[in-house]
């Protein structure tokens, strides 16, 4: 590695409003994916699938959906994003092979994440992307919003056709859907059952989900929406939107905006659906819509929030425990996985499906606690996360320094 590359990405020269939001996305991330290590799938998208959904555990499902559902992977994607227009605009002669190999690593933690621990993982997805992506880092600005439109649209058409088909699916197909999107209570305790067993178990049933998902729902869906999103994050890291650089009035518009029309947009859409009583064909298609184009406005009042926040210079311990578990972004998105699948997995508490919505906002709490509390320790002492340096590493074909000079 030259020196030119060492200077680029070493610690002290991050810049502290990025690895701060990216912290904040990581740790709002896990309040939406505890629920998939701790409930049926069916239960993510439809709360009345599985659990409790009155009193608190309901207040926590509604902020969840309104604030966080769709809203933090959005900021994580959007950040991959920026890293990516980063990495462009200090780019040196020679640099290409770096670029394939670092995101070629990624592709196979991600894919031995998301066999071998959770199905949920976004490593691998995000990995694809950056392949793609590479023709655009240098593209115009303009370029860049309308190739994110035009993306971020063809989820949303594809959604809008299944609504405007289901009507003339085969009665075979809309059980299919109703057995996914809304089943009763009595038809997930298999699944549950499984959860509750052995890492084989476990994994052999998750196998054809994953094949599905990876090979169909991912090129289909989700890869657009992450491309749209990432170019997006590019056109921000240009604008010098995430690096906290703009006027204060411009962030706080964001989360105006995000609280007058995204969140109650979000929120007509539960309205949408409680009132069609969440059947299986609206939970799939057209009720999540509204979630759908609500999701990106209000990530980015979030952004405006935490921006605004990085300008006041307010609470900086937290501030910077905050950087610290930005900048070990992979240990700790790795670590919570550990933690929720010895939490709720059979091969550890077996606590799936057994956990109401404020059971698992407690853990999440906890979590959070943990993460912000080892994030600044082990920095203290290392220059990297272990999953950061052990990247790193690879990427360069040589064992990066880890101890931070006394």
């Amino acid at each position: 590695m030259t020196d030119t590359e060492r200077l680029a990405t070493a610690p002290e020269n991050r810049l502290a409003s990025i690895d701060v939001l990216r912290g904040f996305a990581l740790l709002g991330i896990l309040v939406m994916n505890v629920q998939a290590f701790s409930m049926p799938l069916a239960a993510y998208s439809n709360p009345h699938a599985w659990g409790d959904l009155t009193g608190a555990n309901y207040a926590v499902w509604l902020v969840s959906r309104l604030f966080f559902d769709s809203k933090f992977i959005s900021i994580f994607s959007m950040l991959f994003g920026a890293g990516i227009a980063m990495m462009a605009a200090r780019e040196v002669p020679g640099q290409q092979a770096i670029y394939f190999r670092r995101y070629a690593i990624l592709l196979v933690i991600g894919l031995l994440h998301a066999y071998l621990l959770w199905y949920g993982d976004v490593l691998a997805f995000y990995a694809v992307c950056a392949f793609i992506l590479y023709p655009f880092r240098h593209k115009a600005v303009s370029t860049l919003l309308i190739a994110s439109g035009i993306l971020y649209a063809l989820p949303a058409a594809m959604l809008a056709v299944g609504a405007l088909s289901a009507p003339f699916f085969p009665q075979v197909e809309l059980e299919r859907l109703r057995v996914q999107f809304a089943p009763e209570s009595e038809e997930l305790l298999p699944q549950i059952a499984t959860m509750q067993g052995g890492f084989w178990e476990i994994f052999l049933d998750r196998l054809p989900f994953l094949f599905q998902w990876h090979f169909l729902g991912f090129p289909v869906m989700f890869l657009p929406m992450l491309l749209a999103l990432m170019l997006l994050g590019m056109v921000l890291h240009r604008l010098g939107a995430v690096q906290a650089h703009w006027p204060g009035k411009r962030y706080a518009l964001l989360a105006v905006l995000a609280l007058i029309i995204g969140v109650p947009m979000v929120y007509a859409g539960v309205l949408y659906l409680d009132a069609v009583e969440w059947s299986a064909v609206s939970v799939a298609f057209d009720g999540s819509l509204f979630n759908y184009f609500a999701s990106p406005l209000v990530a980015l009042g979030w952004i405006g929030v935490v921006m605004l926040w990085c300008q006041s210079g307010r609470l900086p311990r937290l501030r910077h425990a905050l950087s610290c578990v930005g900048r070990m972004a992979l240990t700790n998105y790795l670590m919570q996985t550990v933690i929720g699948v010895l939490v709720f997995y059979g091969f550890g508490l077996g606590w799936h499906g057994e956990v109401e919505r404020t059971g698992q906002l407690v853990f999440v709490l906890c979590v959070w606690a943990l993460q912000l509390a080892w994030s600044p320790l082990w920095l203290h002492y290392f220059r990297f996360g272990p999953m950061e340096w052990l990247w790193r590493s690879l990427t360069y074909g040589q064992l990066q320094p880890m101890r931070r000079e006394a």
